[in-house]
């Protein structure tokens, strides 16, 4: 018997095949969804997972027609993890209104709308439901360069709160995962293109270590976990200590 299905949200890149990969070994059916067209995503996943348990979706969080399809699309939805996310380091004086644009578009506008569907779906669910976001230690904490994703992740981070305390009466959980420097993604890549930023972000973590993806996915599995019935509305740490404030 599975825990029911996840959706999750920017699942092939490294959070996200980390998420996907704990969901499956804690016996949730997953539902993969990302950018890629239908075909190349399916057989990557066939690839990653090959036992049948985690399907590939296309899905562009800014579509909302695709959103609903892909909801509609899954028997018992009992989890929807939003995962997806961009992010374009640039200095305030020289942010173009584009790269803005597009990462409120995706990273709060994208997450929260997908939300909506994902909560009329599990709406009539007799079982435990929740709904899990991925923040940042920067939104609430300042970070070069990061204006603009950090202003989103603040914005998911608070939509949470907001989202929990209206669905609680239905009985959905609405939790957040805010890590650190995760050694994958934009940090990866920054720190590969950058010697500065490999420093700063190496100074920045009083545990001494960039995290794994998986520091993250364990923290997202407990919380659409039954282990976590009583949480609700609440944004979790899961950054080396980064937040606080050691340079």
């Amino acid at each position: 018997m599975t825990a029911g299905s996840a959706l999750v949200t920017g699942a092939l890149g490294d959070t996200g095949k980390a998420i996907c990969q704990q969901l499956l070994t804690d016996g949730w059916e997953v539902v993969v969804s990302d950018i890629l067209p239908e075909e190349e995503g399916a057989g990557f996943v066939q690839q990653l997972w090959p036992t049948g348990a985690a399907t590939y979706r296309h899905l562009n969080v800014q579509d909302a027609e695709s959103c609903l399809a892909v909801v509609n699309s899954i028997p018992d939805l009992r989890a929807y993890v939003g995962n997806a996310g961009i992010g374009r380091p640039q200095p305030f004086a020289s942010m173009d209104d584009e790269t803005l644009r597009r990462q409120f578009d995706v990273n709060v506008s994208g997450n929260v709308c997908l939300a909506r569907v994902a909560a009329e779906s599990m709406r009539s669910s007799s079982a435990d439901c929740s709904i899990a976001f991925t923040v940042s230690w920067v939104g609430d904490r300042p970070w070069p360069e990061l204006v603009a994703y950090a202003a989103t992740k603040a914005a998911l981070h608070m939509a949470t709160r907001s989202i929990a305390l209206e669905l609680a009466s239905i009985g959905i959980r609405v939790n957040a995962v805010a890590p650190g420097i995760v050694n994958a993604g934009m940090a990866r890549t920054e720190a590969e293109r950058n010697p500065g930023h490999k420093q700063r972000a190496g100074a920045a973590v009083p545990l001494g270590r960039l995290q794994d993806p998986q520091d993250v996915a364990e923290v997202v599995a407990f919380l659409v976990s039954k282990r976590a019935r009583n949480i609700t509305g609440s944004v979790i740490l899961v950054d080396g200590g980064c937040s606080l404030g050691s340079f």
